[in-house]
């Protein structure tokens, strides 16, 4: 089973990343068994992050940007603790945050369906389903106006 070649973009967000937490350690005084504390990640898996030997999922990611006010570029999309939403007070079904380095994926709500795909080497397909939904007729009202 060979390993999956990874792209240089994603190779520059990897450098990025690490960079980006390796300067918050070194502003909180933090080593990296505390630092893994924080972010609630095994000291193993920092390590790789920090190595750039993996990257990190979005709730990972969600969690460094909110804790440590990092701002994250990926292709040309700006990522601070805004572009994950609440997530430490959101539920996982509440979330609509898909990881951009796994794929397919779906994301299902009750009226919503997503589904991402790599179609081409550099092309990602974006199936938009939407459930039908019983919308009750809104009687409209006439306003006089009295002069």
């Amino acid at each position: 089973m060979g390993r999956r070649r990874v792209s240089e973009s994603d190779r520059a967000f990897r450098s990025e990343v690490a960079r980006q937490i390796r300067t918050s350690m070194q502003k909180r005084g933090l080593n990296q068994t505390e630092a893994a504390r924080e972010l609630r990640i095994t000291k193993q898996a920092l390590s790789q992050y920090l190595r750039e030997k993996a990257t990190p999922q979005g709730e990972i990611l969600a969690r460094a940007c909110a804790r440590w006010g990092i701002t994250l570029r990926y292709r040309d999309t700006q990522l601070t603790q805004g572009a994950f939403g609440p997530t430490e007070t959101r539920t996982p079904a509440e979330v609509l945050q898909l990881d951009l380095f796994k794929e397919p994926q779906v994301f299902e709500n009750p009226n919503l369906i997503v589904t991402i795909a790599r179609s081409h080497r550099a092309t990602l397909q974006v199936t938009i389903r939407m459930k039908e939904a019983a919308i009750s007729p809104v009687r409209s009202r006439s306003i006089r106006k009295s002069s």
